[in-house]
């Protein structure tokens, strides 16, 4: 009759809510046409209980997640879920478009998913149209694990995926892990969530596409690499890259934040015969990172290294301090940095674009940019190797660098600058008393201005930081985690000048209209 009733367990328990439902209601009691159903779970719950209510949560994952039919919500309620009590969530199930089964924290963070660092706290497996809402996951160091378990979220083959005000920290440093990973999974989202305390990349996206990352914060606190764990490519100083395209296709990075200690916002790596091309990087910020981007082709062992990068677009970048290179690409072919803002590299340049030997792609290269801006830093602000065939520095300003333009001279430059940018305090947009305001290519700024929300790659009219407090927008606190003074997403704004320490909001902000740059080009960027 209903499609439970050739389940056992808690799949009858559900079957009969759902049909008293029908009942009281006066539908139909098939399973296919009575109303979604919103089941609870607690560690000190119980199996026998019947699930409906707060009062009356199951207890176990396992009993739980085979009664979730499209449209079903499951609610966590407060407390710490293990391998003593609930055990962990295993997702191999299916929502629908139009009824997602969506799983989330009673209040938000609250629910803590914790493991020992033998596997990951969350994991799905060929499942779709599922949605994470305000869970908090971790997991700890265990030098008795190998391979890649020991971290938060882990799905493969999945699509349509949601990961919503996630609060993620801790992997195991002995293994490769990481707090969020997805594996050939496609057409999802993760948005506004944080993430702390990890040695390896936040978010590994492997072989998918059509993902994207918005209004995400990352900070590793220094968590690197110990003795005898997993090595990573920050040593002891802290974790590797926030968001790594590792590799994804026709993605989407947008509004997100790294900050102190972590490799860099993002990185593209095409790796072997696997392309990463046409993506979008919109109005991030790297602050005091290792390098502020990487955007590569990368050798695999055995791989012919033929793949590179190619058609993707950073637009209203900002990389402040990094500790090498504000934005490195190496082998890309039609790549772009435009309203790129690089300042105060400590060891290196703005922006370097050149050819890794070991990882040369095809040999075909080709680089853009239009009215980005470089300021003292260690190294060149723009260095363009003789390697890259095809290149334009278009209405740039370079400006108390080493040297400002590497080379210094080229028929590719074009109504380039070095002037005084006079920005004062101000980090992420172009102030009003700037000689650089709308003194570039089109009428527009030269340089970066993160003022206003990026969706699905599209600029919009909504402020990206709140006009009365200047904070980032960001979720629950939670005591030692998130609430950690200068080294958390609550108070960012404060490291970055947003309407502070001498950088007021333009005068118009929050009154619906933009003044930085629009939308992003298109994805399909011609391939020269």
């Amino acid at each position: 009759m209903g499609k439970h009733f050739g389940h056992s367990g808690s799949t009858v328990v559900g079957s009969i809510g759902r049909i008293f439902c029908g009942l009281i209601l006066g539908l139909v009691v098939y399973t296919e046409d009575v109303a979604a159903m919103t089941y609870f779970i607690s560690p000190t719950g119980n199996d026998s209980n019947t699930g409906v209510t707060r009062t009356s949560p199951w207890k176990t994952f396992n009993f739980a997640i085979p009664s979730l039919l499209p449209g079903d919500t499951l609610i966590l309620l407060d407390g710490t879920y293990d391998a003593s009590n609930s055990g962990f969530p295993v997702l191999n199930i299916n929502g629908t478009a139009a009824q997602p089964i969506t799983i989330k924290a009673l209040n938000e963070r609250k629910a803590h998913i914790h493991n020992e660092g033998t596997r990951y706290s969350v994991t799905g497996s060929k499942c779709s149209y599922l949605t994470f809402e305000g869970v908090q996951a971790s997991s700890e160091d265990n030098p008795g694990v190998t391979g890649s378990n020991g971290g938060g979220f882990h799905f493969t083959d999945c699509h349509h995926l949601v990961f919503k005000r996630l609060l993620l920290h801790h992997n195991n440093r002995y293994a490769n892990s990481h707090p969020l990973v997805l594996i050939r999974v496609t057409d999802s989202l993760v948005e506004e969530s944080e993430f702390y305390y990890f040695h390896r990349h936040a978010i590994p996206i492997t072989s998918g596409g059509r993902i994207i990352v918005r209004r995400v914060y990352c900070n590793s606190r220094g968590y690197g690499e110990i003795p005898g764990g997993r090595n990573n490519t920050h040593g002891t100083v802290g974790g590797d890259i926030c968001v790594s395209l590792y590799p994804a296709n026709d993605s989407i990075v947008e509004n997100t934040i790294a900050d102190a200690t972590t490799g860099g916002v993002f990185d593209i790596q095409a790796s072997g015969p696997t392309n990463a091309d046409n993506n979008r990087f919109l109005g991030n910020i790297a602050l005091q990172t290792q390098y502020g981007a990487v955007i590569k082709a990368r050798l695999e062992p055995g791989a012919t290294a033929l793949a590179m990068p190619k058609n993707n677009v950073v637009n209203n970048f900002v990389a402040y301090g990094a500790e090498e290179v504000g934005i490195f690409m190496r082998g890309v072919r039609a790549q772009r940095c435009d309203h790129c803002l690089l300042l105060n590299s400590s060891r290196n340049a703005g922006l370097i674009v050149d050819v890794e030997p070991v990882a040369p792609g095809d040999g075909v290269y080709s680089f853009f940019s239009d009215n980005s801006l470089s300021l003292s830093n260690d190294g060149p602000g723009f260095m363009i190797t003789n390697q890259i065939q095809t290149w334009t520095v278009d209405n740039a300003n370079s400006f108390g660098n080493q040297v400002n333009y590497s080379p210094q001279s080229s028929k590719n430059y074009l109504a380039i600058k070095s002037v005084d940018s006079l920005l004062g305090a101000c980090r992420v947009w172009i102030p009003d008393n700037s000689p650089l305001k709308r003194a570039g290519k089109n009428g527009k700024d030269i340089g970066a201005n993160i003022l206003y929300r990026y969706q699905d790659g599209v600029l919009t009219n909504v402020p990206l930081w709140n006009p009365t407090t200047g904070e980032f927008p960001h979720g629950a606190l939670v005591a030692g985690l998130n609430d950690v003074a200068g080294k958390s997403l609550f108070d960012v704004h404060k490291r970055l000048n947003v309407n502070t320490n001498g950088c007021s909001f333009p005068s118009n902000y929050g009154d619906g209209v933009t003044d930085g740059e629009p939308p992003g080009r298109p994805l399909n960027l011609q391939i020269f």
